[in-house]
């Protein structure tokens, strides 16, 4: 069950075998609001949201735990990313698209509520997810230290998803990684990446806005000249 619905969160990260990045739980903090004003406003009565207006609390419970999933399941796996980096000269469109790499399966049960606390509308709710052998392989394939750390933040509007703004931050790494390494605009960029922490996704300035920090593997990069 997935319900992208009115939620953002903290940065947390429970480190439990040593010092750095060293772990096999991973923990998150999604606040999640039930009633924001601003999606009863006209104009996001078609927006990408979903679900009912105002949200059931068990509902809003459900949202809070699809999101942390996301997150988790974006430090564990990553995405494979295409990004087109565009050229007004040549009418090429930017463009960036990922596919993730693997995905946990709602109602794991490595997936754990923790805390959570009430306050009017708003659901804060702490999760803990505790890795199998397998999948603190992946995660430490991700942290072996070979790959760039990039910090990004990203933007959405208010009429689609919030996790939007992950997507959008994961582009702006990206293209920083490539303009610092590539001396001429390339084409296209193919590559891996991967969330180093629990993001913050929060309301701001009227938009949503992520701050993220990315492992990033760039894996391909097709030159205009070979195009």
């Amino acid at each position: 069950m997935r319900i992208n619905v009115f939620l953002w969160c903290t940065v947390g990260l429970l480190a439990v075998s040593g010092a750095g990045y060293a772990q096999d739980v991973l923990r998150g903090m999604v606040t999640v609001d039930s009633e924001p004003v601003w999606a009863a406003l006209p104009g996001n009565e078609s927006s990408g949201q979903t679900g009912t207006y105002p949200l059931s609390w068990r509902d809003a419970q459900l949202a809070a735990l699809s999101g942390a999933m996301d997150f988790f399941s974006g430090m564990i796996y990553g995405w494979e990313f295409e990004y087109e980096v565009g050229e007004k000269a040549r009418n090429v469109e930017e463009a960036f698209d990922w596919m993730p790499l693997g995905e946990l399966s709602f109602g794991d049960m490595r997936m754990r509520p923790d805390d959570s606390d009430r306050e009017g509308s708003i659901l804060r709710l702490w999760a803990d997810y505790e890795m199998d052998a397998a999948q603190t392989a992946r995660r430490g394939a991700w942290l072996s230290g070979q790959l760039r750390v990039i910090n990004a933040r990203g933007r959405a509007g208010l009429n689609e998803d919030g996790r939007n703004s992950l997507r959008d931050a994961a582009k702006q790494a990206v293209r920083s990684l490539v303009r610092g390494r590539e001396r001429e605009r390339p084409k296209t960029v193919r590559g891996r990446i991967a969330l180093a922490e629990f993001p913050a996704v929060t309301l701001m300035d009227g938009e949503w806005s992520a701050s993220a920090k990315f492992f990033v593997e760039i894996r391909e990069i097709q030159k205009y000249k070979g195009y």
